[in-house]
């Protein structure tokens, strides 16, 4: 099923930290999938690298998408939510 509406999804390559290039992304829109967030390889000494970013980034996503009347936004959340390297699991699940 959805194979044969993979040839219509257009990939659009935006920075997180840039609101104006999101802005420009979202024009002629019907829907976003929203999954960029900060993924350092080095945990910061300030949570807020990783928080402000995502948080910023997530908010201009939104208003681009008021802006330019998209129909539908899927955010989805970074591995980081469950990567817990001091305590490996071979699976995750809900």
């Amino acid at each position: 099923m959805l194979g044969d509406l993979f040839d219509q999804v257009e990939l659009v390559n935006a920075d997180l930290l840039n609101a104006e290039s999101l802005m420009n992304a979202a024009e002629g829109c019907e829907y976003i999938v929203h999954t960029a967030s900060p993924f350092p390889l080095v945990e910061p000494k300030d949570e807020n690298e990783l928080i402000k970013p995502a948080v910023d980034g997530t908010m201009a996503v939104m208003e681009a998408a008021r802006k330019h009347k998209v129909k539908r936004v899927v955010i989805t959340s970074s591995v980081a939510s469950i990567f817990d390297s001091e305590n490996m699991k071979e699976k995750f699940d809900e």
